[in-house]
């Protein structure tokens, strides 16, 4: 993400105006456009520069900065941005088009926006969550130039939602509830999407986790199976799978997952973040090291790929805590395929932020991932050496960093299966 004060590049700005032009050809009366933390900053200065082209199109911005508890308000408060759609807007967003008066381009107070009426910001409340996921269409990737990204895979999304509240995490603000869709309706998107992408035969499932309900899982895995083997009788080369991120929890026995690899499941990506039970606490993760030390291996043994996702730098973590995340690395190296590493940052919105007091947090007011501990212990400085620590022993037990430039290191492994990132 481009810091505030850094310079844009020159090709960046010739690229924005050619985005902003080839958007406007279209003459849309509304764009949208969704922000996440690393894409806030390039979609305020394309909205500005859209802005400038065109100011009687309305701008909408929605996704994950624009919660309530996130930026929404500050969001809105941007010339360029005419109304905030906040949290899910599958409903919402459809309302406000319909309602929208594409003359007076009045902006209607459809409930889970915000919008601007004479210069005055209006709340129009909350939106209504989709309770029932089975409900909802199919994914359409029609308008979507295919070819330009990942050729042998789609992405999808089953659940909405977590059943964890790790205190670094925000998306549990943006989807409250946990819900997710039957394991019937998931195959149906399946086969769907197969039939008009039949070269993609690899499912990245784009959920929080994908194991928050395991009898849907292992439902899921049993419907998968008599598909995945009708896959391979027509393209024996290719063995259709799949993948997603998922919980550390007791119910991931050894026979749930040889059901799941029976099924397809070729990776799984899981939120470890640390070997410290003391660090693990304080995230609010709900499991016990030891355990998730027997699901790794267990996973392995499976024949499914295991990713971790790792965090230095918590409140509260020791040299000590660090370490031990080490020693649990080094001694279960064999069991794993991908690491993730990251340096915990403070989000707006997450537990960690509106408990900062509490957690002995000074924050940054310019960069979320620059804040230090009120005592000193904990500081950029530190988690950026721990960082390279971590680096460095992944480096000396054979990952090597993935060659699209994502901070992901992946071991040669014997079970030559797609990975969640690829």
């Amino acid at each position: 993400m481009l810091g505030a004060a850094e310079p844009f590049p020159e090709q960046m700005e010739s690229l924005l105006s050619m985005e902003a032009a080839e958007i406007l050809a279209q003459a849309p009366d509304i764009i949208g456009f969704h922000v996440q933390i690393s894409t806030e900053e390039c979609s305020l200065k394309l909205a500005r520069r859209i802005k400038e082209l065109s100011p009687k199109t309305t701008i909408i911005f929605g996704g994950p900065q624009c919660l309530r508890e996130t930026k929404a308000f500050e969001l809105i408060q941007e010339s360029c941005v005419d109304a905030v759609a906040m949290a899910e807007a599958d409903k919402s967003f459809v309302e406000f088009a319909l309602a929208f008066d594409i003359r007076s381009k009045k902006m209607p107070k459809t409930h889970g926006f915000l919008v601007k009426e004479n210069g005055v910001v209006i709340d129009c409340g909350d939106p209504c969550e989709v309770a029932d996921l089975d409900s909802l269409p199919f994914m359409d990737f029609g308008d979507f130039e295919m070819d330009a990204y990942d050729q042998a895979s789609l992405s999808l999304v089953s659940s909405r939602g977590c059943v964890r509240r790790c205190s670094f995490c925000t998306d549990i603000v943006q989807k409250k509830t946990y819900r997710r869709m039957s394991a019937e309706r998931i195959l149906s998107e399946i086969r769907h999407q197969r039939r008009h992408y039949p070269d993609r035969y690899f499912i990245r499932f784009m959920d929080s986790l994908i194991n928050g309900d395991v009898r849907l899982i292992s439902r899921l895995s049993e419907l998968l199976l008599p598909f995945r083997l009708e896959m391979a009788t027509k393209r024996s080369s290719l063995d259709f799978g799949w993948g997603g991120m998922a919980i550390l929890h007791p119910t991931m026995t050894a026979d749930l997952l040889r059901k799941m690899r029976r099924g397809g499941c070729q990776t799984l990506a899981y939120g470890f973040e640390s070997a410290s039970q003391k660090v693990v606490d304080l995230m609010r993760k709900n499991f016990r090291v030891p355990e998730a030390e027997r699901i790794i291996q267990d996973t392995n043994k499976a024949g499914i790929r295991v990713q971790l996702f790792l965090m230095v730098g918590y409140p509260g973590e020791t040299e000590k805590d660090f370490l031990q995340t080490i020693a649990f690395l080094e001694k279960n190296v064999d069991f794993i395929d991908i690491v993730d590493p990251s340096m915990c940052a403070v989000l707006k919105g997450s537990h960690l932020y509106v408990n900062r007091i509490e957690y002995g947090i000074r924050l940054d007011p310019a960069e979320p991932r620059l804040w230090s501990s009120v005592d000193g212990s904990n500081t950029i400085e530190i988690r950026m050496e721990r960082h390279r620590l971590l680096l460095e022993t992944m480096n000396r037990l054979g990952f090597v960093a993935e060659g699209d430039g994502r901070k992901t290191l992946t071991k040669v492994s014997r079970h030559a299966y797609f990975s969640f990132n690829n």
